[in-house]
């Protein structure tokens, strides 16, 4: 049974290993806190930031 437990995490660090993605800083020159990015899947040079 502890084998199983250790290959279950072991499995699931891989997964979110191969599905992480790379972000890079940016910085807003702005002093509002960003919340959110969207990025439209038609225009990957555009991107929306929402926050306050």
């Amino acid at each position: 049974m502890r084998n199983f437990f250790i290959f279950a995490a072991a499995l699931s660090l891989i997964t979110m290993t191969a599905n992480a993605q790379v972000f890079e800083y940016k910085d807003t020159g702005t002093d509002f806190i960003l919340y959110n990015v969207s990025i439209p899947q038609e225009n990957e040079f555009v991107a929306f930031a929402g926050g306050s």
